[in-house]
């Protein structure tokens, strides 16, 4: 990874959280590498998931730090086609622009597009920790104030609401949450109470989450992964079609984001249409997007509709954590 250039997780605790840590749901490791001549030449690794269509359950592997040596050509495509034999179908959400190029003539189809979002929290801060000439630092910081004051304060009717904080050991209270319905026009990705556990003990960014209960019942959570300067949606869910619920837990989320006295901004990215409503009634920008692709084995139900995705469908919850990056 080094030699290709990529900013890798090197720390052992951090490789071994993302492919060694043992997962209830998902037992095997998710590292594989090819090797030649005793030499790793190729390297992928997955982030596991599953979704559920015509009643079958599928297993969905989202590939990332996929790499190979530039003198072994072939080696990175090799690799991901074993690896696609270990489950029902590969998801890809963005990546570089030579994986963009690559995926389709690979067999990778549209299923969607993610868009990113961002909200302001304290868009002043923007000024001294947000990269780049002051000049720009002046300008993001003069739009983010104005994105801020501007911003719609959608859930009206979030004082029905109540957050608490859940840890790894109350995660079983969203099981009704966690089982809700399909999404509208989309196929949502399976959440377990294990996977939840197994995200708040990321070492590459705090995890926090959030239960949401409405007249006494849970109804919702958010999950916020904490990076520098920057709070992320990683991930969202609501036992409800209502549009004003999403909107009053996204509310609930931004509140919770705020309450990070270091957070300059809360940002998000999702292909969930209920979701990104949300976010657009409730004064988040739009801020570019990205093409969701998956390539199902032969045999396998493809998806009827776009996947419902979200940032810990693949690694964008705990990627460049530490750089301050921004998106306002």
């Amino acid at each position: 990874m080094a030699e290709a250039r990529l900013q890798a997780d090197a720390a052992p605790a951090e490789l071994y959280w993302k492919y060694w840590q043992p997962r209830a749901d998902a037992p095997d490791p998710r590292s594989y590498v090819l090797i030649h001549g005793g030499e790793i030449i190729a390297h992928a690794g997955i982030v596991p998931g599953a979704c559920v269509i015509a009643g079958r359950r599928l297993t969905i592997f989202h590939i990332v730090d996929w790499v190979a040596r530039a003198d072994s050509a072939g080696a990175g495509v090799s690799l991901m086609k074993h690896v696609g034999l270990l489950a029902d179908g590969l998801l890809a959400i963005g990546g570089s622009e030579q994986t963009q190029h690559i995926l389709p003539h690979v067999g990778f189809t549209p299923c969607g597009t993610a868009t990113a979002y961002v909200r302001p929290l304290r868009p002043l801060r923007i000024l001294r920790g947000g990269g780049g000439p002051l000049g720009r630092r002046l300008g993001r910081t003069v739009r983010g104030a104005y994105w801020a004051a501007t911003a719609r304060r959608g859930g009206g009717g979030r004082k029905r609401w109540r957050v608490q904080l859940i840890g790894a050991e109350g995660v079983e209270a969203l099981a009704d949450v966690l089982g809700a319905g399909p999404a509208i026009g989309a196929v949502r990705l399976e959440r377990s109470p294990q996977r939840l556990a197994y995200l708040l003990t990321c070492p590459l960014a705090r995890m926090t989450l959030h239960g949401a209960e409405r007249d006494g019942r849970m109804c919702g959570y958010f999950l916020l992964a904490h990076a520098k300067g920057q709070v992320r949606l990683a991930d969202c869910r609501v036992a409800s079609d209502e549009p004003a619920d999403w909107q009053a837990v996204v509310q609930c989320a931004v509140d919770a984001a705020r309450r990070q006295g270091t957070a300059i901004e809360l940002a998000a990215s999702t292909s969930d249409p209920m979701l990104a409503d949300a976010l657009e009634e409730s004064g988040f920008k739009r801020r570019g997007a990205l093409a969701v692709r998956i390539k199902m084995k032969t045999g396998s139900v493809v998806p009827p509709a776009a996947l419902a995705v979200h940032m810990i469908d693949d690694d964008a919850a705990y990627l460049h954590a530490r750089d301050g990056r921004l998106w306002a």
